[in-house]
């Protein structure tokens, strides 16, 4: 300390003699809020001075939390200190307390926002010697979750219910600046009411404010125009469904096409010859290409039903590159299943058993009769399997679909290992077909283009009786056996709801109501015109029947799409184009699907595979969706919208980019594209919320497209 004249203060005789001198003026220079001195006199009668020091000198700290002081003791003899909080030595509940190590906890709650108290060390070889801090105790910050609704409507009131944590009475919720009626309900929820100007659309900011005020980090809302709902008009709606069903993904124009020409005009045209023949599928291919052929029609083609229909087929007459090595092997096999998928069933049926590229996978070329000494027997995989897979299954049916039951309430085989050796016999001696200049001989080289042909020495003419007590008489050549074995096969009562199970399991939905598979089984049975096995009449039944066409479906409605129908609608989606999806095959097969290299006969899943959790459901596709491979899809759908895998697919994101600018406008163009005007609000909300983190355009878009895509809402079909 100086005097006015700067003379120090000592701690001396003289300088005692010279404070208590008339002539002399003293001033003393002390910061009260860190500083108070006390002078004291020892025992041989001088005085003796001290300081106490407190650090930080002033705080503020929420409720509930800590803060520590520092007390720095000089000029005295013992450097501790005790502790006070408003003059309590440490402190009470209501105030806070602190600790001897001068650790400082604020009060649980406060009545009074913000609440001032003071925190005080006393030396204490100098009781009188003390230095103080002032502490603002003030509410935590609100934190937000979510806000229900988070879509408002200009030019009307709403009510708002606002989710969080760290909520205190008198909170109240902040809308585009203005604080609306607060109710607290719970310190995780707040209810507010309130109305919106007709002007206020787009983003609007909402924050939640405790007494303090202390604010929360704005949360996203949008405004939508009066009158609007947010979503896109119900014919639209209907045909975005529709499309979703019929086709690879919607597209603005197709939609635009339903809706202007009506679902039963845009079916028939599509199964026009003249508007969509079927699609050419070069030889002279690989595997590889025949696979990124046919993706390549599936993505673009503008006979998307048909497509979709030869996909669907893919999945029930199964072939697989894994066996059929060759590309020569494959187009004549996509060729077939294009021809026939607006035909009969009889008439596919019979082109699948005598195709070679069949043949060959499950070995029913070449297959023999028994020899004399039984030594060897005929090949029996093709047998099991059109019955198991292909047509009727392993157990009875009602026309439901149900399991047929008998009197003691147990299913009922449609077939034994008998009825299967009767009919591998009844399918021997086909050979390959026999290529052009080339003479007919027992065994034929491999060739594809052509059906199998009969090679009469090689086919059992026993007598053979097959399911049902059906009898084929002895003595018939190879093509009769096959036609009296496929006929009986094709009229079994099984076919109808076997086929229909299947075909809406590929298209609308995983669990049909047997209402819905009865109704479609009957026109199997009969498409109106006597005709029995009608595939574009139980086409046009599986997509027009009153449960496809519920607008407002139930919650186990619906399918998860699997990786190509998910890839392929969004590049339609985008607008983006396959150019050689065959550069990115491995990716698909990595995913358990690439086109036309199933693992099994099985295909890709099990139609009768449940959803996870729940028995009483089926859910097809997520038996290739376990966790780790939602993990390599989603790390798919990223390279893809950043351009890393253009050389398969292309897309252009610019006009994302270019909406980015507004976040708010970026996520109702995605919307807009992506869902066609059904995003959830929790979804609008984590798009805008990683927006809002972005400041780059171009990562703000990529952003935001990739959540869509890899959203449970995109990912599922409803």
């Amino acid at each position: 300390m100086r005097s006015m004249g700067g003379t120090s203060m000592q701690q001396t005789t003289e300088g005692a003699q010279r404070l208590r001198t008339p002539r002399t003026i003293l001033k003393l220079f002390v910061s009260p809020a860190i500083l108070s001195l006390a002078m004291t006199t020892g025992a041989a009668g001088a005085a003796i001075a001290g300081s106490v020091a407190v650090s930080p000198t002033a705080v503020t700290v929420p409720t509930g939390n800590t803060r520590a002081f520092v007390a720095t003791v000089t000029g005295l003899s013992s450097t501790a200190v005790t502790w006070e909080v408003n003059g309590k030595a440490g402190g009470s509940p209501q105030t806070g307390t602190i600790s001897t190590a001068g650790v400082y906890a604020s009060p649980a709650s406060i009545v009074t926002a913000p609440t001032i108290v003071t925190v005080t060390a006393r030396a204490v070889a100098s009781p009188t010697t003390i230095a103080s801090a002032v502490v603002t105790v003030r509410h935590p910050v609100p934190w937000l979750t979510s806000a229900s609704p988070s879509v408002l409507m200009a030019g009307s009131s709403f009510s708002i219910d606002v989710v969080g944590s760290r909520f205190v009475e008198g909170a109240r919720v902040v809308v585009g600046g203005a604080a609306l009626p607060t109710t607290y309900l719970n310190s995780t929820l707040l209810r507010a009411t309130g109305s919106l100007a007709a002007s206020q659309i787009g983003s609007l900011a909402l924050r939640v404010e405790n007494p303090g005020p202390v604010a929360s980090v704005d949360y996203a809302l949008l405004g939508v125009p009066p009158g609007s709902s947010g979503a896109t008009d119900p014919a639209t709606l209907s045909a975005v469904r529709f499309l979703e069903q019929a086709s690879f993904g919607p597209t603005t124009s197709e939609v635009q096409s339903v809706v202007a020409i009506g679902i039963d005009a845009w079916l028939a045209r599509q199964m026009d010859p003249a508007l969509t023949p079927p699609s050419l599928m070069p030889d002279g291919l690989s595997t590889g290409q025949v696979s990124s052929e046919l993706m390549k029609h599936m993505a673009g083609g503008t006979d998307q039903l048909r497509q979709r229909m030869v996909f669907a087929l893919s999945q029930i007459f199964v072939v697989s590159m894994f066996k059929n090595t060759n590309g020569i092997e494959l187009s004549p096999w996509v060729r077939m299943l294009s021809k026939n998928a607006f035909g009969n069933f009889r008439t596919l049926l019979q082109d699948v058993t005598i195709s070679p590229t069949m043949g060959k996978y499950l070995d029913m070329v070449n297959s023999r009769k028994p020899a004399i000494n039984n030594q060897t027997s005929a090949n029996e995989n093709y047998a099991r399997e059109v019955l198991q897979l292909f047509t009727i299954g392993l157990y009875r049916l009602e026309r439901n679909g149900l399991a047929a039951l008998d009197g003691d309430g147990k299913t009922i085989a449609t077939y034994d290992q008998d009825v299967i050796r009767n009919l591998a016999l009844a399918f021997t001696g086909w050979i390959y077909p026999t290529a052009p200049g080339a003479q007919q001989r027992l065994n034929n080289p491999e060739y594809f283009l052509g059906p199998m042909e009969p090679w009469d020495a090689s086919h059992d003419k026993t007598q053979k009786t097959l399911f049902d007590g059906i009898v084929v008489p002895a003595g018939l050549s190879a093509p009769a056996e096959m036609k009296i074995a496929l006929d009986r096969i094709f009229e079994h009562p099984n076919v109808p709801p076997f086929f229909a199970t299947r075909l809406i399991r590929s298209l609308v939905t995983s669990n049909p109501s047997p209402e819905y598979v009865e109704r479609v089984a009957d026109v199997f049975v009969d498409n109106g015109h006597g005709v029995r096995g009608d595939l574009a009449a139980v086409l046009i039944a599986t997509l027009t029947d009153e449960e496809a066409r519920d607008d407002d479906p139930p919650g186990e409605q619906g399918h998860l799409k699997d990786p190509v129908l998910h890839v392929l609608s969004l590049m339609r989606a985008l607008g983006g184009q396959a150019v050689d999806p065959g550069q990115i095959g491995y990716l698909f097969r990595n995913l358990g699907e690439q086109v036309l290299a199933p693992t099994s006969v099985f295909s890709f899943y099990s139609p009768l595979s449940p959803v996870p959790g729940r028995s009483d459901l089926y859910g097809p596709e997520f038996q290739i969706y376990s966790p780790a491979l939602a993990i390599q899809r989603a790390n798919l759908i990223y390279p893809l919208l950043t351009g890393q895998l253009a050389s398969a697919f292309s897309v252009d994101l610019s006009p994302y980019v270019a909406a980015a600018v507004d976040p708010v406008h970026l996520t109702n163009v995605i919307d807009a594209k992506l869902f066609h005007g059904r995003m959830s609000t929790a979804l609008r909300q984590a798009i805008l919320t990683d927006a809002y983190t972005q400041s780059d355009k171009k990562q703000r878009a990529v952003g935001a497209v990739y959540i869509a895509a890899i959203s449970s809402e995109y990912a599922v079909l409803r």
